[in-house]
């Protein structure tokens, strides 16, 4: 056998490991596709809870239950966490209660700020919510509906997040 005919065996032989490789990762694109947009109303939908869906808020935190709730979904090693939070407390929300979520049994090393409340080892609320990533915020009425859900970046308007229920009917984003 030439080194030309060993080469062009070897190189056909790449060529098709290549191709098995992308068809792969394409039935694995497809799956997590389906999965997204399954349950979840038409196709290309976000993840996450929907505005309008009643959550049963005094199963799962400890709030008063006549005002407003905001949820602040963390993980505790996440950087964007706690970027959002300080960001949250600069924001200095009245009028509803705040309240730092988690699945792990502690939000170490995260400083909650002092007014804030805190639901460590939360799963089952997260689950329910099923919040896509973190930092997640949820905005709820003092019934558990909820009004607003979305994941925090840098571009996330606090203020409107934070505002009065009164103005919330003209600050809410449709999703």
């Amino acid at each position: 056998m030439t080194p030309t005919t060993a080469a062009l065996i070897l190189s056909w032989i790449c060529i098709v490991l290549l191709a098995l490789g992308t068809a792969g990762l394409l039935r694995r694109v497809d799956a997590l596709e389906l999965a997204q947009t399954s349950g979840r109303g038409a196709p290309g939908a976000r993840p996450g809870p929907r505005p309008g869906l009643s959550l049963p808020v005094q199963r799962f935190l400890d709030v008063d239950g006549d005002r407003d709730v905001l949820l602040l979904v963390v993980s505790p090693g996440c950087g964007s966490c706690r970027t959002a939070l300080a960001a949250l407390a600069a924001a200095k929300p009245t009028g509803l209660d705040v309240v730092v979520v988690t699945a792990e049994p502690s939000l170490e090393p995260l400083a909650v700020p002092p007014g804030f409340a805190v639901a460590p080892d939360a799963g089952e609320l997260v689950d329910i919510l099923g919040v896509p990533a973190t930092p997640y915020l949820v905005r709820l009425d003092a019934d558990g509906t909820i009004r607003r859900a979305d994941v925090v970046t840098g571009d996330t308007n606090l203020a409107a997040w934070t505002a009065p229920r009164a103005l919330l009917p003209t600050l809410v984003e449709e999703r």
